[in-house]
């Protein structure tokens, strides 16, 4: 467990550049860096998403940041039903 309360997972539509559209569960996204920090850049150009799953946090997805083309958080409102 945790010990913290994250809430339910929220709903990203990822775009992929292929063309598929999918929707992924999680409670974070982490985008690369493009800035130098303490002097040095990044070399890790992929996007992390993390989340709860059975009671423990773990990374449910791990791409190349240029295989996708947009992450958007959906509303309520657009959420399938």
């Amino acid at each position: 467990m945790t010990g913290r309360d994250y809430g339910p997972p929220k709903p990203y539509q990822l775009a992929w550049r292929t063309g598929h559209v999918e929707t992924i569960y999680a409670h974070q996204v982490l985008l690369p860096v493009d800035f130098p920090l303490f002097g040095e850049t990044s070399t890790d150009r992929r996007i992390k998403i993390h989340g709860i799953v059975d009671g423990q946090w773990q990374l449910i997805l791990l791409a190349d940041a240029d295989d996708i083309l947009s992450i958007r958080l959906l509303t309520s409102e657009e959420m399938p039903s």
